[in-house]
Parts: structure tokens; C-alpha cells; sequence
């Protein structure tokens, strides 16, 4: 299959399963200089596709920003809101859509609906994570482990690897991937996660994180985060990649805090880039930084998920996640 082939079947699962533009519709593309050298195929193949809908479609190229920095100039921020479609290419900032107040303020007023396609790579864009994912079936998974999680209060979260976390969830909101086709919806090219954020400040333990970080690679050793009252005091392990991650806490503001937990729904992700490996089903992502997007109040210029490869996950005593694998949201 040739890369324009690859991209046609992408932007086709973007703007029309996804997203269902509509040919009232004005869409809104952000993407970057990185963005383009790497998926401009792919950038073009969705402008073009919501401009054979009939949709007025708009794009707008940024200059990159630097790593851990999460961020869109003010001008793309206000033609946010003049867009009943937003769609992130964006390869430096996940803030062309997500983690960031704009858009997420927008979509709660029911004026904004939003597909991300940020920090991937083209063949991360182009796997079967993608064009061979069955979203429906992820659909029906996500919403039995979130219909399972929903009113609980207390998180365990443990590995084989060395993962000794517990946090509230009391009162979380639990979202997971989904269609975005009314306004107030958030969907991303690469389904499936459950996710919400633990209350600020509960988090406490060992998280070990043996999957890979985006930017930093895979760690070897895993990385080993010391965590207090919700926030990560201590990181140790890889050489390499444990200064730089605590060098980002430090020089971010509330960068250090623990912003989400995820689980991964997605059967093709077997590809070893941090955001597909992410969302294999049965693995599990915390995230340090902003927790906005996930019910929390606290803002961060950052937002960093860290994988978790083999977890079990007990929520009120009861095991939804052993050892990887799905108990209750597969065999309930």
C-alpha cells in the first residue's frame, strides 16, 4: 500500500467515522513545522477530505515547540473559537487540541468538537492501531470498564515489575474513547483508552515505569517514581532518562503532580512508539503535569504519560485489570 493510499484511509477514519464533518461545518487543522516534514501526507489527505465534504476547512502551521512544553500561540487559540472542528497534526505539543484550556473550554460549552492526531508519527498514524481497529468493539470494552469503575473510591495499582500505588478516585470522571459527532465530543485517531485523574494530592507509593515515555524512550533500567500526596518527589533508575525527567518536573509548574491514569483497550498496538504502545489493551499510563483534560484543576505547562507494561488494578477490592489482562471488562 503506497503512503498516499495510507493517508487517504486515515484522514477517511478521521473526518468521516470519527468526526462525521458535515458539509455545514468549519474545520479548523493546526499542525507544525514537524508535523508536516513527517505527516504532511497525511495533513493534506484530511484538509482535502473535509474540502471534498464541503466543509470550509482551514489550516494553520506553527512553529515547533521546544520538548515537555505544551503550547500554541494566542492566534491559534482564538480561531479555535470560530470552528465547530478542531483537528491536531501536531508533532512537538499535544496543545494544538488537548492540554490546553481553549479548546477544552470550547467543547464544554458545546461549541467545539475535536479528534487528535498529536505526537505521532506517520507509521504511528498508518499501523493497524489505526486502520485496522475495530472502534465499535473498543466502544462496547470501554464502556463496561467504565460503567465498572464509575462510583468507586479507592485505586490499587500494582506490578511484577515493583508498582506499589494507591489514590482516591472518589468522584472521578471516568471518559474513554469515543465517536465525536455532536459538539462537546473529544475523540483520538488512535482509540482506546478509559481514563480520569486520581483527586489531587491522594497518590501515594512506588510507581515503577517499564514501557516507554514519549521523547525519552524506553528506560532500561524501568524508571522508579517516588510519589507523596500526589506528587512525584523522587526519580530514579535509567541513567539517561530519570535526570532529564526530573530536570522537567522541576523547571515546569506542577509538572511533579499526578494528572491521570489510563487504561489501554487497544488489541493492534503493538508498535513500540510510546503513543501506540500506550494503548495496548491491558496496559495501564500515568501521567505527570496537567490534569485538566481529566477533571482536575490543576494546570501545567507539561503533560508526560509513563507506561506501566504489566499491571493489576483493584479499585474498592474488586480486580478489574490482573496481571494485563481484563477480568471484569472482559468476562463479567
Amino acid at each position: 500500500m503506497s503512503e498516499v493510499t495510507k493517508a487517504v484511509r486515515v484522514a477517511n477514519r478521521a473526518v468521516r467515522t470519527l468526526l462525521d464533518v458535515q458539509q455545514t461545518d468549519t474545520v479548523l487543522v493546526v499542525t507544525d513545522e514537524s508535523g508536516m516534514r513527517e505527516n504532511g501526507a497525511i495533513v493534506d489527505a484530511v484538509v482535502g477530505t473535509a474540502r471534498d465534504i464541503g466543509a470550509e476547512t482551514n489550516l494553520i502551521t506553527i512553529e515547533d515547540v521546544p520538548t515537555g512544553v505544551e503550547y500554541v500561540p494566542e492566534m491559534v487559540e482564538s480561531a479555535m473559537g470560530m470552528a465547530d472542528v478542531l483537528i491536531g497534526i501536531t508533532k512537538t505539543t499535544a496543545a494544538s487540541v488537548i492540554h490546553n484550556e481553549v479548546p477544552e473550554q470550547l467543547e464544554a460549552a458545546g461549541q467545539l468538537r475535536r479528534l487528535y492526531m498529536v505526537k505521532r508519527s506517520f507509521d504511528a498514524l498508518t499501523s493497524p492501531n489505526v486502520l485496522e481497529a475495530d472502534y465499535e468493539e473498543m466502544l462496547a470494552l470501554g464502556t463496561r470498564i467504565r460503567e465498572f469503575v464509575e462510583d468507586k473510591s479507592r485505586i490499587e495499582i500494582t506490578s511484577t515489575a515493583g508498582t506499589d500505588v494507591t489514590a482516591s478516585i472518589e468522584d472521578a470522571h471516568w471518559k474513554q474513547s469515543s465517536f465525536a459527532h455532536e459538539p462537546g465530543q473529544m475523540t483520538g485517531i488512535s482509540w482506546g483508552e478509559v481514563n480520569s485523574a486520581p483527586v489531587v494530592g491522594t497518590m501515594e507509593g512506588t510507581a515503577v515505569i517499564d514501557g516507554p515515555i514519549l521523547e525519552y524512550g524506553w528506560p532500561s533500567p524501568p524508571l522508579e517514581l517516588t510519589i507523596r500526596e500526589g506528587k512525584v518527589v523522587d526519580v530514579s533508575g535509567d541513567d539517561s532518562i530519570a535526570p532529564r525527567i526530573q530536570r522537567l518536573i522541576e523547571d515546569n509548574e506542577n509538572a511533579e503532580n499526578i494528572g491521570e491514569i489510563a487504561f489501554s483497550l487497544n488489541d493492534h498496538a503493538d508498535l513500540r512508539e510510546t503513543n501506540i504502545w500506550k494503548k495496548g489493551r491491558g496496559r495501564l499510563h500515568i501521567a505527570i503535569g496537567n490534569g485538566t483534560s481529566y477533571g482536575q484543576n490543576v494546570v501545567s505547562p507539561v503533560h508526560e504519560d509513563l507506561v506501566m507494561n504489566v499491571p493489576t488494578v483493584v479499585v474498592d477490592g474488586e480486580t478489574l485489570i490482573d496481571e494485563g489482562e481484563f477480568v471484569l471488562g472482559e468476562n463479567d
